[in-house]
């Protein structure tokens, strides 16, 4: 299994932050929710013989996955460096709650979406972000537990917790 140090640089390689990781992309999230949702509008078009709505959920389809895709790995390597040289501190978890989206509802419970909330104080100012994650991996971590929580020097609002860069979706 792969380890992080608290001291950087951090050993780990770029395939690494694409290998079955347990967190979630909001915007990756909201395109698939936007595929879901396309191919109703091509299904409800093509029963009713409407042309233009099967062009247009196609269209929509194609575009959703050409984005998705594009933010998934635009947003995994800017993860990538907050990993690699982010300095590390202490935070917390406070908070954990179901995402519900469409298009996870014939999925099981342990593929589902749920969002973590933590929070981590940097030179006197406290932040707090959020994380989506699968719910196998959010029931590793319960509200008030310590974590260790790497940031971006540059923007310490932007931040990953080093425990869910190593965790590897189990199914």
């Amino acid at each position: 299994m792969l380890q992080l140090t608290l001291k950087t640089p951090r050993d780990y390689p770029t395939i690494e932050i694409f290998k079955k990781r347990v967190w979630r992309l909001k915007s990756v999230l909201f395109c698939k929710e936007l595929i879901f949702w396309t191919c109703a509008l091509i299904s409800l078009s093509f029963l009713m013989n409407w042309s233009l709505g099967t062009f247009l959920g196609i269209c929509g389809v194609f575009l959703a996955i050409i984005f998705g895709l594009s933010l998934h790995i635009w947003l995994n390597l800017k993860r990538l460096a907050v990993i690699r040289t982010g300095l590390a501190v202490k935070g917390q978890i406070t908070a954990k709650r179901n995402q519900p989206y469409f298009h996870e509802l014939l999925r099981a419970k342990a593929h589902r979406s749920m969002m973590m909330q933590y929070r981590y104080e940097v030179e006197g100012q406290i932040y707090t972000e959020n994380l989506s994650l699968c719910r196998c991996a959010s029931d590793k971590f319960e509200i008030g537990d310590e974590v260790d929580v790497a940031y971006d020097t540059k923007n310490p609002k932007v931040s990953v917790l080093l425990r869910v860069a190593v965790l590897v979706i189990p199914h």
